[in-house]
Order: C-alpha cells, then structure tokens, then sequence
C-alpha cells in the first residue's frame, strides 16, 4: 500500500471516528426519557374555588413546581425511550388558609387537610406503542408527615404525593 492509500485510510477512519463521536451523544440524548406536563384551566381548580378572596400564590407557581417534580422524577423511574405525558386536572392544595387580622394568607396544614391532585397520563415505549394510561386521584393523609413540616419547599406534600405516585405507577428504578 503506498503513502497516499495508508493517508487516506488514516483519514477516512478518523472521519468515521469523529463522525460518530459527535452523533453518539445526541443518539443517546435521544434515548433517554420525555416527559411532558400540562394542565387544564387552573380557574376550575378546587384550590381556586376555595380562595376565599385571600392573595395567594399564583397557580402558575404552584403549577411549574409540580411540573419540574414529575420531569425530575420521571427521569429516575421511567426506563430509557418511554415518554410520559401527564396533565393535571385538578388541585386542592394541602392545608386551609388562615384569616386573622396577622394571619391573613398564611396556610395552615395539618393531617385533616391533605393535598389533592387530580390527573390524567399517557405512558408511551420507545417503540410508540402505549404502554399505560389513566386518570388518577391522589391524595392521602400519608403524604402530610410531621418530618416534612421543616422543608423550605411550601409544595412539598404535594410534590411527595406525585412521586409516591410515580414510584407505585412505573416502579422506582433509582440509581
């Protein structure tokens, strides 16, 4: 083989190399699972309903926390190419708003008034195929423990009540 055939084969395998090298993380990328989170009209919401005129936090809040929950966790427990399209239907917030002159806004917790979720979801595999669907209601006592009171996240029963879902839903896969 002379010089120039061993240059371009040299050539040709590091373009091959580095063709793939670049391809490989976005093939990978795409592998990995998708999850979608939508909601319908948070003004027919309970949580909305249940207002009582008091400046609460906008649903928008409320709503993108629960969303980066269930991408978040989705992603630990789905397995590589399924995708997961979820859409919230409903939401009672856990706790009551309290309506004292020094207390008015200010949401008050405890086992008799657990958060509530209600939603739909869509488990597709990698091949398109559906793999499970269902509307659910969550909400449970179980989800208001005492240990959670000292989080800094003002959702964290409700985020709790999302991924104990997931988890008994698609099984925990966790690293």
């Amino acid at each position: 083989m002379t010089i120039q055939a061993r240059l371009n084969a040299v050539l040709c395998s590091l373009t091959l190399l580095i063709g793939f090298g670049l391809c490989a993380p976005s093939v990978i990328a795409a592998q990995k699972p998708t999850v979608r989170v939508d909601w319908t009209d948070p003004s027919q919401f309970s949580e909305m309903q249940n207002r009582s005129g008091f400046n609460q936090t906008s649903p928008k809040v409320w709503l993108g926390e629960f969303s980066s929950t269930i991408r978040r966790h989705a992603r630990r427990v789905l397995e590589t190419g399924q995708s997961l399209s979820v859409t919230i239907t409903d939401v009672t917030l856990a706790g009551t708003l309290r309506s004292g002159s020094r207390t008015s806004g200010v949401r008050v917790v405890d086992r008799n008034t657990p958060p509530r979720i209600k939603l739909s979801f869509t488990l597709t595999g990698a091949d398109g195929q559906i793999l499970l669907n269902g509307d659910r209601d969550l909400g449970s006592p179980n989800s208001m423990s005492p240990g959670l009171a000292d989080s800094s996240n003002p959702y964290i029963h409700e985020d709790r009540l999302l991924i104990e879902w997931m988890d008994r839903e698609f099984g925990s896969h966790e690293d």
